[in-house]
C-alpha cells in the first residue's frame, strides 16, 4: 500500500556516472557531467525552510525542503534530486518507516538542501 497523491508533480532522480580509472579499472570517483535521470512520478516537495546565514561577507542563502515520494523510488543519499528547475543534495538518509497499524511502508522521505551565493 502506497501513498496515491494524483496531482504531485514528481521530480527527477539525477545519479552521478562512475569515474574508473583506466589502468587499475578500480571505481575512483564520481562525474557529474551527464547523469543518470529517472523521473520519479508521485514524489512531492515542500519548503521546510530558507536561511541566510549571518555572514557580513558573504550572501548565501539555504533552502531546506522536504522529498516524499514512493517507497519503492531508486533514490539512495548520493543522488542529487531535480525539482522545479533546481538541483536539490540529499541530506542525510532516505526514511522508509513502517506504519505501526499495518507494518506497511507508505513512503520514502528525505531531507533537500540547496545553497546559493
Amino acid at each position: 500500500m502506497t501513498l496515491h497523491m494524483p496531482f504531485a508533480p514528481g521530480v527527477v532522480r539525477l545519479r552521478a556516472a562512475k569515474t574508473v580509472d583506466p589502468y587499475s579499472e578500480e571505481e575512483v570517483g564520481e562525474d557529474w557531467k551527464k547523469p543518470d535521470r529517472l523521473t520519479i512520478p508521485g514524489a512531492s516537495v515542500l519548503t521546510v525552510n530558507t536561511t541566510d546565514p549571518a555572514d557580513p561577507l558573504r550572501k548565501r542563502v539555504i533552502t531546506t525542503k522536504a522529498l516524499s515520494m514512493p517507497p519503492a523510488s531508486d533514490v539512495v543519499e548520493t543522488d542529487r534530486i531535480e525539482f522545479d528547475g533546481q538541483v536539490y543534495v540529499i541530506d542525510g538518509e532516505i526514511q522508509r518507516d513502517r506504519s505501526p497499524f499495518t507494518g506497511d511502508v507508505l513512503e520514502a522521505s528525505a531531507i533537500l538542501r540547496r545553497g546559493n551565493g
